[in-house]
C-alpha cells in the first residue's frame, strides 16, 4: 500500500513565529476577558454592598424611631398643652372680630391726629394678653392730643421717648380671655 501525504500548507515547515503570535494573542484576549469579568463581579458586588449598607442604615433608623415613638408622642402632647392657651387666645381674637382687621386699622388711623401714625402693632401673650400699638408723632402736642382721644378708653400708655425728631409712645390694649 502506498502512503498518501497531504500537505495543506505552502511549505512543509511549520511557521513557529506565526503560531507563537497567534497563541500570545489568544492568551492576551482570554486574560483581558477574564480580568473584565472579575472586575465586573467585584463592581456589582460593591454596588450591592453599598445599597445593602444604606438599607441597613434605614432599617436601624426605623427601629430607633419605633423605639422612641412613645417618647415622641408624649413630647408632642406636652407641646400641644403649651400651645393650646395661645391658640385659644388667637382664636378668641379672631372670633371677637366683627369686621375686617384692616377696617379697625382705618378707624385707629382716623381717630389719630394728622401728624400721628401707627408705627407697629404686635400681640403679646402671657399672664395678660395684650395688643400693643406703637405710635409716632411729629410733635409733643400731637402726642397730647392722642392721649385726649384715646384716654377715654381703658388703654395704658407707655413712657414717651424722642428719636430722630419724632415722639414715640406705646398704647396697650388688654384682652380678656374667655
Amino acid at each position: 500500500m502506498k502512503n498518501i501525504n497531504f500537505n495543506i500548507g505552502e511549505d512543509k515547515k511549520l511557521n513557529y513565529i506565526r503560531i507563537m503570535i497567534i497563541g500570545l494573542f489568544t492568551i492576551f484576549i482570554s486574560t483581558f476577558f477574564i480580568k473584565a469579568g472579575i472586575n465586573n463581579i467585584i463592581f456589582l458586588n460593591s454596588k450591592t454592598t453599598e445599597k445593602q449598607l444604606q438599607i441597613n442604615k434605614l432599617n436601624n433608623y426605623i427601629d430607633k424611631v419605633s423605639k422612641n415613638e412613645s417618647k415622641m408622642l408624649s413630647e408632642i402632647k406636652s407641646n400641644r398643652g403649651k400651645w393650646e392657651p395661645r391658640i385659644k387666645f388667637i382664636n378668641s381674637l379672631i372670633h371677637k372680630k366683627t369686621f375686617p382687621f384692616l377696617k379697625r386699622l382705618d378707624i385707629l388711623e382716623n381717630l389719630m391726629p394728622n401728624e400721628a401714625y401707627l408705627r407697629n402693632i404686635s400681640i403679646k401673650y402671657g399672664s395678660k394678653n395684650r395688643v400693643i400699638l406703637n405710635i409716632e408723632s411729629n410733635s409733643y402736642q400731637t402726642l397730647l392730643e392722642i392721649y385726649k382721644v384715646f384716654g377715654k378708653l381703658d388703654l395704658k400708655f407707655g413712657k414717651e421717648s424722642k428719636k430722630d425728631g419724632k415722639y414715640l409712645n406705646t398704647m396697650t390694649v388688654v384682652m380678656q380671655d374667655e
